[in-house]
């Protein structure tokens, strides 16, 4: 390994799509709301009818709130969208919404993936049901991802960085860390939003293990992590 040839604005992860690990729930999303730190893990269900051309026909996922007193669950997950080298597949996020449990998502066509494809997983977060005057709904909860509020004064955010387009960041070295920062102080393009009312997200079925299942980390526990060596 070159450590000078290494990209720490190229932070990926690595998905196996081997029949050997079709079975294992694979960390594919992390990250924070609502001051709820959670991931999301998958497993693929792929067609191999041929060898050297894998189609994915659907996907399980699980979300797992690790730290935070908002419970943040997945209430839909989409057809997968073709990128350039790859797909996307968005998963929709809410609080107060159930997790920690298996769904399967079923997608209306099989998608072809080659080796070494991209495939993105974009949260797409969905507003708590709240009053849109006050922020505040039944639950007594201010959405704070979606509103902001000082004492009687509430306003509506008018910008979430999760729905502008990434060419509205520059990358900004401080202190010898590569940062994210906002080219400009004005509203952003907005990314793709005419589509993304279009998209179709499936709702899932509930899976329920057969056997006993023995919580293991991270899955178990924040402060630990486990990793599997493939080669």
């Amino acid at each position: 390994m070159n450590a000078k040839q290494l990209n720490p604005l190229d932070l990926t992860l690595t998905i196996s799509l081997s029949e050997a690990d079709e079975d294992r729930m694979q960390l594919v999303y992390a990250s924070q709301l609502y001051q709820t730190f959670f991931a999301v893990f998958g497993a693929f269900d792929v067609d191999r009818t041929d060898p050297n051309d894998l189609k994915l026909k659907g996907i399980v996922l699980q979300l797992i709130n690790y730290k935070g007193m908002i419970n943040l669950g997945i209430i839909g997950v989409s057809n997968p969208i073709i990128i350039e080298n790859g797909i996307e597949i968005r998963f929709k996020v809410k609080a107060m919404m159930p997790s920690g449990i298996l769904k399967y998502y079923g997608f209306d066509e099989a998608v072809p993936v080659k080796n070494s494809d991209r495939i993105d997983f974009q949260r797409v977060l969905e507003p708590i049901d709240v009053k849109p005057y006050t922020g505040v709904g039944d639950n007594l909860v201010h959405d704070c991802e979606f509103f902001e509020r000082d004492g009687l004064y509430n306003r509506k955010r008018t910008l979430r960085l999760d729905d502008d387009n990434v060419k509205g960041f520059i990358s900004h070295d401080s202190d010898g860390e590569l940062r994210r920062w906002l080219s400009t102080p004005a509203t952003l393009e907005r990314n793709d939003a005419r589509m993304a009312n279009t998209i179709k997200y499936h709702s899932g079925i509930l899976i329920i293990p057969h056997k006993q299942v023995i919580p293991k980390a991270p899955g178990g526990r924040c402060p630990k992590s486990k990793s599997i060596a493939k080669y």
